[in-house]
């Protein structure tokens, strides 16, 4: 599960342009804070890199190959003159095609990322999330279906 913290909206901006979450590929998802307009630029770039490498290779991109693209571009643009850095940090989520593990990886707008475990169960989820969190399993899911860890 990603989720990111919703703002309030400016009166004159759009509340459906917003979004602080966004689908790389079928398997990889983005999170991000910071500057919408820098996410905007580098949420593309990772789009049609991931397009271009499964036309090319035949295969889709691992979640640690987008995130060092994604950090290599951010780097680029810091060490580069005339150009100001990407302000945004990024948590990348995705499973690999070739495993069932689950990846989350963060960059900053320094260009470095690094790789990170998540060690969380339900019960530490549940109260965490509240009451609506319970709801929204119980009409989405079975109980019996969920994994314990």
């Amino acid at each position: 599960m990603l989720g990111v913290e919703k703002k309030t909206a400016l009166k004159l901006q759009d509340t459906r342009t917003v979004r602080k979450i966004a689908l790389l590929d079928t398997h990889v998802c983005c999170a991000f804070a910071g500057l919408n307009a820098d996410a905007r630029i580098l949420i593309d770039r990772a789009r049609v890199e991931a397009q271009s490498h499964r036309l090319t290779v035949e295969d889709p991109v691992t979640v640690e190959y987008i995130t060092k693209y994604i950090a290599g571009v951010q780097q680029r643009y810091t060490q580069s003159g005339g150009v100001r850095p990407f302000g945004i940090s990024t948590l990348i989520m995705g499973f690999d095609p070739a495993d069932e593990v689950p990846r989350l990886y963060m960059t900053e707008p320094s260009g470095i990322y690094s790789a990170w475990y998540v060690l969380l169960s339900l019960d530490d989820l549940l109260p965490v999330c509240g009451l609506n969190w319970v709801d929204w399993l119980g009409k989405r899911m079975q109980l019996g279906g969920v994994q314990r860890l």
